[in-house]
């Protein structure tokens, strides 16, 4: 953002060192200058300045003019002929500059026209004028014929014969005839083939004659290509239809006709597709009596009523994984697909037995979770063979089993004081564990800086430490003074609070400085803002900004003059906004 002065600035004749006019692109981008602005168009690459617009207003208007760099005077003189250019060019011209122009002075020659002519006076090649005194002739010839020559004092007239006549106004000389084109037609004639109309000539003694059409047929007729009347033939009220090709049939106009389609003659191309059921559509969603359902329809429907139900595919041999389902199980396998184990074997990581049911839960499964075992061999259980048992807690009580649906639940009880069970050794403060298979070593810590452990307690000014003879370290802080570190308590003072939470002393200053400040302002559409402090001295810091939260209150600067009691604030412009005045007092 810009620095805001609201005054004029006083360099003292001091330079103004690596300064940037200000760069628009345009005097609109500019805006509406005051007397004496200057800005650099960026466009067409030159300084402008405003200027007050003459003759004067009320109020003032002002606008942007280019400053100067160009032609600032012009000087034109006469002096001799032209031999060459009829005006000095100069390019790129500055300050004052005298144009020389010169008179014609003959041949290719540039130049103004020379003084001394006259109306008789012609200006000759030579850049000199002639008196028009004689001639020698000039020619005349008529429709082409010989030319004979008009010499000075010969006398030419021109003689009209017949209806042609000659006139003359000032130096115009007009030749009428009235004998062309003019006259009574005599003979017009009008011929055409056929019967179908008569042709004759009207008007023949006016020069507007007519030719006259008249039709000789009836309603009824027509003009055949010969141009003569013809009528047109009767139409028969019936005639007889007969259709061949792969659609057979006869009848007559006006009666329903029996047709026969041959076979083979339609396939399925030639249906109409909105007759037509696809896969896509779907028979259930076409319960209708006006269509007809594809193959590929039909199959789908007849698939979609037997999916899910258990489809027997036969044995399935565990031990050798024949045929293939667990280890690249075909695509192909749909749900329901159902084998009967016939040899031992792991099905997946289930071991099944002989007897036992696989059934697909899914089409194309891969894994355990895609299909269902039914049992079918299992035995009671000992210690050495696998098989239905029941499960029930130890007379110690460590271990307990409760049921939900046939399932037994084993769970090892937490250990207390008056109850065997598991435990997990956690490490506390200064307490490290371990464990290795499933043994938990238990040690003590070595305490440093940032962990509680086991520790030697030594004293260093202003900590004493002493021990009794069990072992037990006394640790005092001594009280501090003015040659000794130690405990303080901190206490409040004038100006000062002191403010204690969980150990921390929190010290803040409450004396604001209200008697060394103040503050004031230049009210929006005045120059000039006081504030009257009446601290008996001119030692004060002022800062100044424009109260508009928009512009995020920005500094501005303006022309402050001190008393010993008082500052006031002056600006050359009124502004729209007020602008406040802080001021604090030093020493």
């Amino acid at each position: 953002m810009a620095i805001n002065y609201l005054n004029s600035i006083d360099l003292n004749q001091n330079e103004l060192i690596h300064g940037t006019i200000e760069n628009q692109g345009s005097d609109a981008l500019a805006g509406t200058p005051v007397e004496g602005q200057l800005y650099f168009n960026t466009t067409s690459q030159v300084l402008k300045v405003g200027r007050e617009i003459l003759p004067a207003t009320n109020p003032k208007t002002y606008e942007w003019v280019e400053v100067g760099g160009g032609v600032e005077t012009l000087t034109t003189t006469q002096s001799g002929n032209s031999t060459g250019d009829a005006l000095t060019v100069l390019t790129n011209a500055i300050g004052d500059v005298t144009i020389n122009s010169f008179a014609y002075a003959g041949g290719d020659n540039i130049g103004y026209v020379p003084t001394g002519g006259t109306a008789s006076k012609f200006l000759k090649g030579n850049g000199t004028w002639a008196t028009v005194d004689n001639y020698v002739n000039w020619k005349l010839s008529a429709g082409g014929g010989a030319t004979i020559n008009i010499t000075s004092g010969n006398t030419v007239d021109f003689v009209g014969t017949g209806t042609t006549t000659v006139s003359r106004s000032t130096r115009t000389i007009t030749i009428n005839s009235a004998d062309q084109y003019v006259g009574t037609v005599t003979s017009v004639a009008a011929t055409h083939a056929g019967d179908a109309f008569t042709a004759a000539i009207g008007n023949t003694s006016t020069v507007n004659p007519s030719v006259d059409i008249t039709m000789n047929g009836a309603s009824t007729d027509y003009i055949d290509g010969e141009g003569n009347l013809t009528t047109f033939p009767s139409i028969p009220s019936s005639f007889n239809i007969s259709l061949i090709g792969d659609v057979t049939g006869s009848g007559t106009t006006g009666a329903d006709i029996t047709t026969a389609i041959s076979a083979g003659a339609v396939d399925f191309a030639m249906i109409n597709t909105a007759a037509i059921v696809t896969e896509a559509e779907g028979i259930e969603n076409n319960d209708n009596d006006t269509t007809l359902p594809t193959s590929a329809a039909v199959k789908a429907y007849a698939d979609s009523l037997i999916v899910g139900g258990l489809i027997y595919q036969g044995g399935y041999n565990a031990a050798t994984n024949t045929p293939d389902l667990d280890s690249s199980p075909s695509a192909a396998i749909k749900k329901g697909w159902t084998y009967t184990v016939t040899a031992d074997g792991d099905f997946f990581t289930e071991q099944v037995r002989v007897g036992d049911v696989l059934i697909a839960e899914s089409d194309a499964p891969t894994a355990l979770a895609d299909w269902t075992t039914v049992q079918n061999n299992v035995d009671i259980a000992d210690a050495s063979t696998i098989g239905l048992g029941n499960v029930v807690p130890g007379a110690s009580g460590t271990i307990t089993a409760p049921y939900s649906n046939g399932t037994a639940t084993l769970d090892v009880v937490d250990s207390s004081a008056t109850q065997k069970g598991a435990i997990i050794v956690s490490p506390g403060e200064a307490i490290d564990v371990s464990y290795s298979s499933g043994t938990a070593t238990v040690s003590v810590e070595k305490g440093d800086a940032t962990n509680l452990g086991a520790v030697i307690v030594k004293g260093t000014d202003p900590i004493n430490v002493t021990y009794d003879t069990n072992g037990n370290a006394t640790v005092d802080i001594e009280d501090s003074a003015a040659a000794q570190k130690g405990a303080v308590i901190v206490a409040a003072s004038t100006g000062i609070s002191v403010g204690y939470a969980s150990g921390t002393a929190t010290i803040t200053n409450t004396d604001t400085n209200s008697s060394n400040t103040d503050e004031g302002e230049i009210t929006a559409g005045q120059l000039t803002g006081t504030v009257t402090h009446n601290w008996g001295t001119a030692k004060v810091i002022v800062q100044t900004y424009k109260d508009n939260a928009t512009d995020n209150y920005p500094t501005v600067f303006c022309d402050i003059t001190r008393t010993s009691n008082a500052v006031t604030a002056t600006i050359a412009s009124t502004e729209t906004d007020d602008i406040i005045i802080l001021v604090q007092k030093i020493g």
